[in-house]
């Protein structure tokens, strides 16, 4: 991950461009032996306009507390080479993303406004049914065990009203 991070900050700092599809390769031992490899999900390391998109894909390799934690794109935390909060840095390289979702970068993860509780439960569902039970990496299931809780406790959601 740190491989992604560091190119995609040079990505970004140079303002190079790239066709949407950029895509970095890790080691070998950094993707083929995670759990995510085994699911639907692609790896860490395919950043481009669809993944960036991907609630799935952004809820398997990132914490969904950073994710929703408020500014895009994150800066660096101090002696960090990740960002600390927000919408994935990498994401919002020059080009990554398309002229529809560029907006992304400006915002909120997942919504600049209070968004439903229940979304946290759609999110929980997608990311469960993205992973099999057996193929889950702790981020996955930490990131499963934050959304019912928040769905649950109703964290940083407004309830829907009464029918």
């Amino acid at each position: 991950m740190k491989t992604v991070t560091l190119i995609a900050l040079c990505l970004f700092a140079s303002g190079c461009k790239t066709d949407g599809a950029a895509t970095i390769t890790p080691s070998a031992g950094e993707v083929a032996s995670s759990p995510a490899s085994r699911s639907a999900v692609p790896g860490p390391e395919v950043v481009n306009g669809d993944t960036c998109v991907d609630d799935a894909w952004l809820l398997t390799h990132y914490d969904v507390k950073r994710l929703a934690s408020g500014s895009s794109p994150a800066p660096l935390s101090q002696g960090s080479t990740e960002p600390a909060t927000g919408y994935p840095i990498e994401c919002c390289a020059n080009g990554v993303l398309g002229a529809d979702d560029d907006w992304r970068c400006g915002h909120d993860w997942p919504s600049s406004d209070v968004v439903d509780c229940s979304l946290w439960r759609e999110y929980h569902d997608a990311l469960a049914a993205a992973h099999p039970v057996g193929a889950r990496s702790a981020r996955v299931k930490a990131n499963l065990a934050t959304l019912k809780a928040w769905f649950t406790d109703g964290h940083n959601c407004m309830a829907e009203p009464p029918g």
